[in-house]
Protein backbone atom coordinates (compact mmCIF):
# COMPACT_ATOMS: atom_id res chain seq x y z
CA UNK A 1 0.00 0.00 0.00
CA UNK A 2 1.53 3.67 -1.38
CA UNK A 3 2.03 5.98 1.58
CA UNK A 4 -0.53 8.87 0.94
CA UNK A 5 1.75 12.00 -0.54
CA UNK A 6 1.93 15.14 1.70
CA UNK A 7 1.47 18.66 -0.50
CA UNK A 8 4.15 20.68 -1.39
CA UNK A 9 2.94 23.62 0.95
CA UNK A 10 2.67 21.06 3.66
CA UNK A 11 6.31 19.88 2.86
CA UNK A 12 7.50 23.59 2.93
CA UNK A 13 5.83 24.61 5.72
CA UNK A 14 7.59 21.66 7.56
CA UNK A 15 11.41 22.17 5.99
CA UNK A 16 10.89 25.95 7.58
CA UNK A 17 9.80 24.49 10.73
CA UNK A 18 12.98 22.24 11.33
CA UNK A 19 15.15 24.65 10.36
CA UNK A 20 13.34 27.32 12.40
CA UNK A 21 13.51 24.60 15.89
CA UNK A 22 17.05 23.83 15.66
CA UNK A 23 17.78 27.84 16.05
CA UNK A 24 15.07 28.18 18.75
CA UNK A 25 16.27 25.01 20.86
CA UNK A 26 19.90 26.72 20.68
CA UNK A 27 20.04 30.37 20.81
CA UNK A 28 19.18 30.79 24.40
CA UNK A 29 22.39 29.00 24.78
CA UNK A 30 24.43 31.50 22.49
CA UNK A 31 25.34 33.58 25.41
CA UNK A 32 27.60 30.66 27.30
CA UNK A 33 31.19 29.16 26.42
CA UNK A 34 31.55 25.57 25.61
CA UNK A 35 34.81 24.10 24.65
CA UNK A 36 34.80 21.88 22.41
CA UNK A 37 37.92 21.40 20.91
CA UNK A 38 37.44 20.45 17.70
CA UNK A 39 35.50 23.55 17.02
CA UNK A 40 38.40 25.20 18.81
CA UNK A 41 41.34 23.45 16.96
CA UNK A 42 39.78 24.56 13.23
CA UNK A 43 38.44 27.02 14.10
CA UNK A 44 41.93 28.41 14.94
CA UNK A 45 43.90 26.99 12.02
CA UNK A 46 40.92 28.68 9.91
CA UNK A 47 41.99 32.40 11.39
CA UNK A 48 45.20 31.49 10.74
CA UNK A 49 44.39 30.64 7.10
CA UNK A 50 42.48 34.18 6.64
CA UNK A 51 45.89 35.37 8.07
CA UNK A 52 47.95 34.00 4.68
CA UNK A 53 49.27 30.82 6.84
CA UNK A 54 49.33 27.41 5.32
CA UNK A 55 47.90 24.20 6.50
CA UNK A 56 50.64 21.83 7.51
CA UNK A 57 52.77 24.31 7.49
CA UNK A 58 52.42 26.68 9.65
CA UNK A 59 49.33 24.94 11.45
CA UNK A 60 48.40 21.28 11.89
CA UNK A 61 45.65 19.08 12.41
CA UNK A 62 45.59 15.31 12.85
CA UNK A 63 42.27 15.63 10.76
CA UNK A 64 41.79 16.31 6.46
CA UNK A 65 42.32 19.68 5.11
CA UNK A 66 38.95 20.29 4.20
CA UNK A 67 37.18 21.62 7.96
CA UNK A 68 39.99 24.45 8.32
CA UNK A 69 39.45 25.93 4.80
CA UNK A 70 35.53 25.40 5.10
CA UNK A 71 35.39 27.32 7.98
CA UNK A 72 37.70 30.04 7.05
CA UNK A 73 35.87 30.63 4.30
CA UNK A 74 32.53 31.08 7.05
CA UNK A 75 34.45 33.25 9.18
CA UNK A 76 35.32 35.73 5.73
CA UNK A 77 30.98 35.57 4.90
CA UNK A 78 29.22 35.16 7.91
CA UNK A 79 31.77 36.66 11.19
CA UNK A 80 33.22 34.61 14.39
CA UNK A 81 30.23 32.66 15.07
CA UNK A 82 26.41 32.65 13.77
CA UNK A 83 24.34 30.27 15.29
CA UNK A 84 21.88 30.54 11.56
CA UNK A 85 24.59 28.71 9.65
CA UNK A 86 24.82 25.79 11.80
CA UNK A 87 20.77 25.92 12.27
CA UNK A 88 20.42 25.53 9.08
CA UNK A 89 22.49 22.79 8.23
CA UNK A 90 21.24 20.95 11.19
CA UNK A 91 17.43 21.53 9.91
CA UNK A 92 19.02 20.39 6.14
CA UNK A 93 20.21 17.13 7.67
CA UNK A 94 16.90 16.53 9.37
CA UNK A 95 14.69 17.60 5.87
CA UNK A 96 17.25 15.32 4.07
CA UNK A 97 16.10 12.12 6.24
CA UNK A 98 12.68 12.57 4.75
CA UNK A 99 13.71 12.91 1.67
CA UNK A 100 15.44 9.97 1.30
CA UNK A 101 12.65 8.23 3.36
CA UNK A 102 10.31 9.76 0.39
CA UNK A 103 12.39 8.48 -2.27
CA UNK A 104 11.37 4.78 -0.64
CA UNK A 105 7.83 5.76 -1.09
CA UNK A 106 7.48 6.75 3.03
CA UNK A 107 6.93 9.70 3.79
CA UNK A 108 5.23 10.20 6.80
CA UNK A 109 8.20 7.86 8.11
CA UNK A 110 10.88 10.41 7.15
CA UNK A 111 9.35 13.30 8.61
CA UNK A 112 8.81 11.11 12.11
CA UNK A 113 13.17 10.20 11.62
CA UNK A 114 13.41 14.10 11.04
CA UNK A 115 11.46 15.27 14.02
CA UNK A 116 13.41 12.30 16.15
CA UNK A 117 16.99 13.56 15.16
CA UNK A 118 15.97 17.56 15.11
CA UNK A 119 15.25 16.68 19.24
CA UNK A 120 17.83 14.21 19.72
CA UNK A 121 20.57 16.28 17.81
CA UNK A 122 19.94 18.49 21.07
CA UNK A 123 19.50 16.74 23.88
CA UNK A 124 21.89 13.14 23.54
CA UNK A 125 25.17 14.35 23.27
CA UNK A 126 25.88 16.57 25.68
CA UNK A 127 26.47 20.47 25.64
CA UNK A 128 30.01 20.39 24.43
CA UNK A 129 28.80 18.39 21.10
CA UNK A 130 25.47 19.65 20.57
CA UNK A 131 26.58 23.28 20.84
CA UNK A 132 29.69 23.10 18.64
CA UNK A 133 30.44 23.43 14.51
CA UNK A 134 32.56 20.54 14.76
CA UNK A 135 33.92 18.08 12.63
CA UNK A 136 31.43 15.94 12.34
CA UNK A 137 28.75 18.26 11.09
CA UNK A 138 31.34 19.43 8.24
CA UNK A 139 31.57 15.56 7.27
CA UNK A 140 27.88 14.55 7.45
CA UNK A 141 26.57 17.24 5.36
CA UNK A 142 29.20 15.62 2.42
CA UNK A 143 27.99 12.06 3.50
CA UNK A 144 24.19 12.93 2.99
CA UNK A 145 24.49 15.08 0.13
CA UNK A 146 26.38 11.42 -0.70
CA UNK A 147 23.22 9.50 0.08
CA UNK A 148 20.70 11.65 -1.66
CA UNK A 149 22.80 11.02 -4.55
CA UNK A 150 23.07 7.17 -4.30
CA UNK A 151 19.04 7.37 -3.26
CA UNK A 152 18.49 8.97 -6.58
CA UNK A 153 20.88 6.72 -8.98
CA UNK A 154 20.15 3.52 -7.79
CA UNK A 155 17.46 3.19 -10.70
CA UNK A 156 19.69 4.85 -12.85
CA UNK A 157 22.93 3.41 -12.39
CA UNK A 158 26.37 4.44 -14.38
CA UNK A 159 29.65 5.63 -14.08
CA UNK A 160 29.08 9.69 -14.06
CA UNK A 161 26.30 8.92 -11.53
CA UNK A 162 29.20 6.53 -9.74
CA UNK A 163 31.76 9.46 -9.98
CA UNK A 164 29.11 11.69 -8.15
CA UNK A 165 28.08 9.79 -5.41
CA UNK A 166 31.62 8.41 -4.97
CA UNK A 167 33.46 12.12 -4.79
CA UNK A 168 31.04 13.49 -2.23
CA UNK A 169 32.19 10.61 0.52
CA UNK A 170 35.33 11.87 -0.65
CA UNK A 171 34.50 15.37 0.36
CA UNK A 172 33.42 13.66 3.51
CA UNK A 173 36.50 11.83 4.62
CA UNK A 174 38.31 14.90 3.47
CA UNK A 175 36.55 16.60 6.66
CA UNK A 176 37.01 13.31 8.79
CA UNK A 177 38.19 10.53 7.91
CA UNK A 178 35.19 8.19 9.62
CA UNK A 179 32.94 9.71 6.05
CA UNK A 180 34.89 6.66 4.25
CA UNK A 181 32.77 4.19 6.67
CA UNK A 182 29.83 6.00 5.46
CA UNK A 183 31.23 5.45 1.45
CA UNK A 184 31.13 1.79 3.01
CA UNK A 185 27.43 1.46 2.94
CA UNK A 186 27.37 2.48 -0.51
CA UNK A 187 29.52 -0.58 -1.37
CA UNK A 188 27.68 -2.92 0.51
CA UNK A 189 24.72 -1.99 -0.80
CA UNK A 190 26.04 -2.08 -4.35
CA UNK A 191 27.90 -5.52 -3.87
CA UNK A 192 24.92 -6.85 -2.50
CA UNK A 193 23.22 -5.77 -6.24
CA UNK A 194 25.81 -6.54 -8.35
CA UNK A 195 24.56 -10.54 -5.98
CA UNK A 196 21.33 -9.99 -6.33
CA UNK A 197 20.47 -9.06 -9.76
CA UNK A 198 21.00 -12.45 -12.51
CA UNK A 199 20.65 -9.89 -15.39
CA UNK A 200 23.39 -9.80 -17.07
CA UNK A 201 22.65 -5.96 -18.26
CA UNK A 202 21.87 -4.51 -14.66
CA UNK A 203 24.51 -6.43 -13.37
CA UNK A 204 26.88 -5.28 -15.71
CA UNK A 205 25.22 -1.50 -14.59
CA UNK A 206 26.10 -1.89 -10.89
CA UNK A 207 29.69 -2.79 -11.58
CA UNK A 208 30.21 0.42 -13.36
CA UNK A 209 28.53 2.31 -10.78
CA UNK A 210 30.64 0.81 -8.36
CA UNK A 211 33.60 1.27 -10.72
CA UNK A 212 32.46 5.24 -10.73
CA UNK A 213 32.08 5.34 -7.08
CA UNK A 214 35.78 4.13 -6.43
CA UNK A 215 37.07 6.61 -8.82
CA UNK A 216 34.81 9.42 -7.04
CA UNK A 217 36.36 9.10 -4.26
CA UNK A 218 39.69 8.99 -5.12
CA UNK A 219 39.05 12.15 -6.96
CA UNK A 220 39.63 14.56 -3.82
CA UNK A 221 42.41 12.98 -2.28
CA UNK A 222 44.16 13.80 -5.52
CA UNK A 223 43.01 17.27 -5.54
CA UNK A 224 44.01 17.83 -2.17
Amino acid sequence: MTTPKISPRVQVLAMILLVFTAWALRQSFTERIFWNIDESVTFTIAHQILDGDVLYRDAVDHRGPLVPYLKAALLALVGDWNLAIFALDLGLFAVDLQRLAARFGDERTGWFAAAVFTVLSFVILGPVETMALHTEWFMEAFSRIGFLLFARAYHRLGIANGIAVGACFGLSALNKQPGLFDFGVVLVVGVGGVAWFHYRKLRAQFIRFLMGTVIGVAIPFVAA
